[in-house]
């Protein structure tokens, strides 16, 4: 193993330059004493010397072969360095275009970067690896030193990692957030969970504040949320257990030093599930934006709230393609948490199956819309609440498209398959079905236009219906003979 204590390369020369010099004196004349003149001279010979070795030295790659201990502050001066075994030590490494394979560690988590590059970091870097009992370090070092270099991709090797504190995503300067970027990506999709995130404390497991531009991909998260069981019709009236602020990953976790939100993050390819909330967007009830948020090919399961969102200034967000299986009491909450205002959100297409019981609570406000396409779901118990806080309800809530198959009344009990408070509710192009049961009777509570909808081979009943509008002739009923 090397030790360096790193200088200038000019303290070097000055450093060096009688010890050089006295022995050039001595190989070139003997044990003789040399002329001012003549010192000079070799003064500026050495010193061009000196120059040429440390230009031609600039010109190329480092490279550390071994594992190497540097205390000090060590300027590359733009070289590559290309690493090949661990450096640890209080070092701060500056300007340097780091090289290295990406799935080894190469720094300790004493070394710190300034201005430095890499096409691709990864959190192997920092010594992040399965076998670890606790990885929280590792992550938190890759991320911060990124997002302090401007280095856009972090990558997260195939594994399963576990974590004890909450992945806190953000950029502090003076006490303050400031934006950042960042690409983070693991090697896992919707359906596998290659790179995995363990998380094992009781808060949130990644958290990203004042994000702008941000995708997050590739990576499943687990918690330890323990949904209850369906052991029969209880289950589909039951409320899951709340644990406040245990979520999987969060946008705009705090509030205490701004008001300014994310912007343009986009989640992908994600898995999240064993939380009271899966993904969950401005709980903080004090920032705003967290605009033009996408979640896209999103799995969630075994959790009391799949997506909850909760400001007005969420505008432009979409969940496209989301998937769950797993026990879950609702999908997607619009308006309940945070500031209990409705942002405006667009929901594409979707597979949802295995024990969940609800789809959809909304409490629109203000302004803003909710809208679903293409979305299928089978064995659900109900498809959900539905609410427009304003003095007319005149908020349009739109579901087109819906390819639904309720759970029998024999396994979920009688259900109001809707509760809606909203006079705008329109569900059009749609087939509401009961799961292969003939004779169980549809009942919907409140307000609602269906528009060119089959209800298949079941009895329909109004009950309890304030108002239902079929008049355009498109309302399709296959009662029971």
């Amino acid at each position: 193993m090397a030790v360096i204590n790193e200088h200038s390369p000019q303290s070097d020369i000055d450093f060096a330059m009688p010890f050089v010099f006295s022995l050039f004196a001595k190989a070139w004349y003997g044990d003789v004493s040399v002329t001012a003149q003549t010192e000079n001279f070799m003064k500026i010979l050495l010193t061009i010397l000196f120059s040429l070795i440390l230009n031609f030295t600039n010109a190329q790659f480092v490279t550390l072969s071994v594992d190497t201990v540097i205390y000090g502050i060590w300027d590359l001066q733009g070289k590559t360095l290309n690493i090949n075994g661990k450096i640890s030590g209080n070092v701060i490494i500056k300007n340097a275009i780091i090289e290295a394979n990406r799935y080894a560690q190469i720094f300790d988590t004493n070394v710190a970067l300034e201005n430095c590059k890499t096409d691709n970091f990864s959190v192997a870097w920092y010594g992040a690896k399965p076998t670890n009992t606790d990885n929280s370090e590792a992550f938190q070092k890759s991320s911060d030193m990124c997002i302090k270099n401007n280095i856009y991709n972090l990558f997260i090797p195939e594994g399963a990692y576990t974590i004890s504190n909450s992945w806190l995503l953000r950029n502090l300067y003076n006490g303050r957030y400031i934006p950042w970027s960042l690409h983070i990506k693991g090697q896992g999709n919707i359906w596998s969970n290659k790179t995995l995130l363990r998380y094992s404390g009781n808060s949130f497991a990644v958290g990203m504040q004042l994000a702008k531009g941000v995708i997050f991909e590739g990576i499943a998260i687990t918690g330890v949320y323990s949904a209850p069981l369906n052991l029969g019709q209880e289950y589909y009236f039951s409320d899951f257990p709340v644990v406040p602020g245990y979520s999987g990953l969060v946008i705009d976790y705090d509030g205490t030093n701004l008001t300014s939100g994310s912007t343009g993050v986009r989640i992908k390819d994600t898995w999240i599930e064993k939380f009271d909330v899966c993904y969950d967007i401005s709980p903080n009830g004090v920032t705003y934006n967290a605009d033009i948020i996408k979640l896209e090919n999103i799995k969630v399961g075994n959790c009391r709230v799949g997506v909850r969102s909760g400001q007005a200034q969420e505008k432009g967000n979409e969940i496209n393609n989301i998937v769950a299986w797993g026990n879950t009491q609702i999908l997607i909450q619009i308006g309940k948490s945070g500031k209990w205002q409705a942002g405006h959100y667009i929901v594409r297409g979707g597979n949802i199956a295995g024990n969940v019981i609800q789809l959809f609570d909304v409490q629109l406000s203000g302004w803003n819309s909710f809208t679903v396409y293409g979305l299928y779901a089978e064995g659900i118990a109900r498809l959900g609440y539905f609410s427009a806080q304003t003095s007319q309800h005149k908020i349009p809530i739109e579901l087109d498209g819906l390819n639904i198959r309720f759970a029998p009344q024999s396994l979920a009990g009688k259900q109001n398959l809707i509760y809606s408070w909203a006079q705008r509710l329109m569900i059009s192009n749609s087939n509401l079905w009961y799961y292969g049961v003939v004779g169980d009777t549809m009942t919907f509570a409140g307000y609602c236009t269906f528009n060119n909808v089959d209800f298949g081979l079941s009895k329909w009943q109004n009950n309890y219906i304030n108002h239902l509008d079929y008049s355009n002739g498109n309302f399709i009923i296959k009662r029971t003979q």
